[in-house]
């Protein structure tokens, strides 16, 4: 009930105290009226910040700060990166296995643009795109899990990164920014190869050529599937090994079972409302839990349009759906869905606090 100048002033007075006479200056003032709810502001975000990340940062960029009307600071929170999450938390988490734990994902993780601003939407982009970020940046961030969908081209004999059938990136790229990460920060990563929209055929042979243009780009960093999905994080990192190559087709994990590992489980909502999608999600998670095996399982918390909806633009965009579901998503992984989650893998996810709340729930089930 006081005055909104005073308020103001003694914001500003709090954050300068917080952080010294050379911080920046506040870029917004909000005086919520609800213990929860969501507010768009104007700030344009600088979209090269995430990119500077490395293996050290911890906070960047921006800060939010909770003050009480007495000028009391009740809480302060930064965006931030997690390059190193699984060693900082290593002697808590390294008897567990991968199943165990609260593993951050993202879908179709190769389907980015460098260097692309949403303010350039197109109709391609729309439905294309599922991420703002490199895999360098996802991973840097926090991610663990990477979702790869791999088409062949015939005429220049390459291997893409694709969404669906359109072209990403050559996926000698997005294997090189794996390497390169794991090797500069020692942490574990799950690539799975799903799905193989164009150039493959009903034979067995452009399987073949991939397993093989795998294994020759990251046989250096690939854990031994000898030590199975049963084995736990102890046994990898003792295995100097980090990447965990997962491949969803049966008959070559059989055919190439001293490279691949057996793909984590997808369950798919192919949900286009909210509600729809949580209906889904609980009754797939109920069945999961009571599961025994050792085999990672992977929620795809994300919406997908229909085809009609995509010719039609009906939804907006992909970007525009997950900013739609994913402060939802946020909210049931923070509290019910917690717990039980096992990889969660999204559209978007720096729109989310999935990296967060990943943490917090792994640092919980070490101690239950």
């Amino acid at each position: 009930y006081e005055d909104l100048n005073e308020r103001s002033r003694r914001a500003r007075s709090n954050i300068n105290w917080l952080y010294g006479p050379h911080s920046k200056e506040v870029l917004i003032e909000l005086f919520p009226q609800s213990k929860q709810g969501w507010v768009t502001t104007d700030i344009i975000f600088d979209r090269t910040l995430p990119k500077r990340v490395t293996k050290n940062t911890s906070c960047y960029g921006y800060w939010a700060t909770i003050i009480r009307k007495t000028g009391r600071t009740v809480m302060t929170r930064c965006m931030r990166a997690f390059p190193t999450w699984m060693n900082d938390l290593r002697g808590k988490i390294e008897n567990l296995r991968f199943k165990d734990l609260f593993i951050p994902g993202t879908h179709d993780s190769a389907s980015y643009m460098d260097n692309f601003h949403p303010h350039n939407e197109t109709v391609v982009t729309k439905y294309s795109l599922t991420q703002d970020d490199d895999i360098r940046t996802q991973l840097m961030h926090g991610i663990r899990y990477l979702d790869i969908r791999v088409g062949y081209y015939r005429a220049s004999k390459q291997f893409w990164a694709n969404h669906g059938i359109s072209r990403q990136h050559p996926l000698r790229e997005i294997l090189q920014q794996i390497k390169d990460f794991v090797l500069e920060t020692n942490e574990l990563v799950i690539v799975d190869i799903q799905e193989f929209p164009v150039g493959f055929g009903k034979s067995k042979d452009i399987h073949r050529l991939l397993v093989n243009f795998l294994h020759r780009e990251l046989g250096d960093v690939l854990v031994d599937p000898d030590i199975t999905w049963r084995g736990n994080l102890k046994q990898i990192w003792a295995s100097k090994r980090n990447v965990v190559l997962a491949y969803d087709k049966s008959s070559i994990v059989y055919e190439f079972g001293s490279i691949v590992f057996e793909s984590v489980e997808q369950k798919w909502p192919n949900k286009q409302s909210l509600d729809d999608l949580r209906r889904y999600m609980t009754f797939s998670r109920n069945q999961m839990q009571g599961s025994f095996g050792s085999r990672p399982w992977a929620e795809m918390a994300e919406l997908t349009p229909s085809a009609w909806g995509v010719i039609t633009d009906l939804y907006g965009g992909l970007r525009r759906m997950a900013d739609d579901v994913n402060r939802h998503v946020s909210r049931w992984y923070a509290s019910d869905f917690g717990m039980g989650a096992n990889v969660v893998a999204l559209d978007f996810y720096r729109g989310t606090t999935i990296i967060e709340t990943a943490l917090r729930w792994n640092s919980i089930k070490t101690v239950t």
